[in-house]
């Protein structure tokens, strides 16, 4: 017991840690259209803390209602929250004996109410554990968006980024009967739930994401500014909204290509890492230049247990939009999958170098409409 909330107070404190160093200005601020200020976040995942073991374990509905206008997404739009946030001082102070309040309460549920559903093999600490570190990850896109704002930079770039040939799926995968989700419903999400006895045809899938060295490639061939490449949605988001490289990715007065990144700013661009900061559409351009496909989920996942895939730097675009598996049951509230299960949002696998080892899982299962590329995404080929 005393272990899970152990567990629970570092999600808490490695939130408050990733942005403690920056600012009370830059903690109010909006840098982007879809994120909110870091002060938002913070305020909201001890909220949602408060809510689940206040109001719904313990029955107390006076707890956090005055907070809820704010905090609840759905009951404000994001531009507002700038205006409507505590200073970074006083939020701070407010969290933190929040945060520890709420561990006593659940230490003393946990102690006492075990037979409760929402305690049943510590499933509350261990679904605000991961909520916590989902919110770390959006930090971390916030922080790279204030780098992206304080552009353009004089960056003289050490080492140039040069093209790669493009490397063909290369693990073969036979059609075979498989599983997919999860079977421990203890740690996954609604959605990763049931788990699935599947068919999959055969297949080719890369060992790895597709590179930074690769993508420019498609740059170096005016893959932006070729339509041939775009579907006829992708192509109306590129014009629409002037997409001519990655998010990240900036020129300097060399035309020499570097990238900013979201703990330190302007660096470098590694060939070998792999790409982050692509929309959807751009990983079906992408696909369509090297002549592949995006994967399906299903097929990333089964190759992901099955041939131990090399992942982690970046959440990986697939070819299908997010949809329940048959069976699916929301759970322990409806917004976080429902409302998604819309024909617009599309799935990614994997993780990114944020992602906390709480959520980094084969079976999970993160999704976005097809025009985000703040998320740090990027792709792996399929044939």
């Amino acid at each position: 017991m005393m272990e899970i909330l152990r567990h629970l107070d570092r999600a808490y404190t490695d939130l408050v840690d990733a942005v403690s160093p920056y600012s009370d200005n830059i903690w109010r601020s909006q840098y982007h259209p879809d994120l909110s200020p870091i002060a938002w976040h913070i305020g909201h995942a001890v909220f949602i803390e408060s809510y689940w073991i206040r109001e719904q374990l313990l029955g107390d509905t006076d707890a956090v209602s005055s907070l809820k206008e704010l905090y609840f997404p759905w009951l404000n739009n994001k531009y507002d929250r700038q205006y409507k946030v505590p200073g970074k001082e006083r939020l701070l102070a407010l969290c933190q004996q929040e945060h520890e309040r709420n561990l006593e309460l659940l230490q003393s549920a946990l102690t006492d109410s075990c037979d409760l559903p929402l305690l049943e093999k510590n499933y509350l600490p261990l679904f605000l554990i991961q909520h916590y570190y989902q919110h770390r990850e959006t930090l971390f896109q916030i922080l790279q968006q204030y780098w992206l704002s304080q552009s353009p930079y004089d960056y003289e770039v050490n080492c140039a980024l040069e093209p790669q040939a493009v490397s063909a799926p290369d693990l073969y995968l036979e059609k075979s009967d498989a599983f997919i989700g999860s079977d421990d419903p203890t740690i996954a999400y609604d959605n990763e739930l049931p788990r699935q006895a599947i068919v999959i045809n055969s297949f080719n899938i890369g060992s790895r994401a597709v590179s930074n060295g690769e993508y420019l490639g498609f740059l170096s061939e005016q893959g932006y500014t070729r339509s041939e490449f775009w579907d006829s949605e992708g192509w109306h988001w590129r014009l629409t909204h002037n997409i001519q490289s990655p998010m990240a990715w900036k020129q300097n007065k060399d035309g020499l290509w570097y990238r900013i990144d979201a703990l330190h700013g302007p660096q470098d661009i590694n060939p070998d890492n792999s790409l982050t900061g692509i929309s959807h559409y751009e990983a079906r351009a992408f696909a369509r230049y090297a002549g592949y496909r995006l994967p399906t989920e299903q097929e990333w996942e089964h190759a992901a247990v099955t041939c131990n895939l090399d992942y982690g730097q970046t959440w990986e675009w697939c070819a299908n939009t997010f949809s329940p598996y048959p069976g699916y049951r929301s759970y322990p509230y409806d917004r976080y999958s429902l409302t998604s299960f819309d024909d617009k949002h599309y799935t990614l696998r994997g993780s990114s170098r944020y992602t906390n080892h709480w959520i980094k899982r084969p079976s999970f299962r993160n999704f976005y409409t097809a025009g985000t590329r703040h998320i740090f995404s990027g792709l792996r080929l399929a044939q």
